[in-house]
């Protein structure tokens, strides 16, 4: 079938609850998930060489892990307050499992006094190397 090019495209539907919900919790997963990703490459980070596997590695996961949270919010943004992480407007509530985790990054970004750390682009393993680097 041919057409002339004037056929309407019907707009995007918006997002229903039950979708917006769905990513929230996507955001939220991911962001626990990138939490305890940039705890063990920062401690990773500290014993070995960039281009040890045993640093490469956890990196790999780190690139992987912000790459899908990229996906579902973009940028990224990831905020501190007081003693709570955030990604966007969305809190990451900590548990048992994650605490050590939260701990150490809310720590290492306390220690920058970085309330807000905004990835506007994709970062390169370069990059990414090169911010864990100033991190530590």
């Amino acid at each position: 079938m041919m057409t002339d090019g004037t056929a309407k495209v019907a707009a995007p539907k918006p997002a229903s609850g039950l979708q917006l919900r769905q990513i929230m919790d996507g955001v939220v997963n991911q962001g626990r998930i990138l939490v305890a990703d940039l705890h063990k490459v920062l401690k990773n980070a500290q014993v070995h060489a960039r281009d040890n596997e045993a640093f490469l590695r956890p990196l790999a996961g780190l690139a992987k892990t912000l790459q899908a949270l990229r996906a579902l919010q973009d940028p990224i943004v990831i905020r501190l307050v007081d003693e709570y992480l955030f990604i966007g407007e969305h809190r990451l509530r900590v548990d048992i499992t994650g605490h050590l985790s939260f701990q150490y990054v809310i720590e290492v970004l306390k220690r920058w006094q970085l309330g807000t750390l905004a990835l506007n682009a994709p970062l390169t393993e370069t990059q990414l190397i090169a911010l864990v680097d100033l991190l530590l």
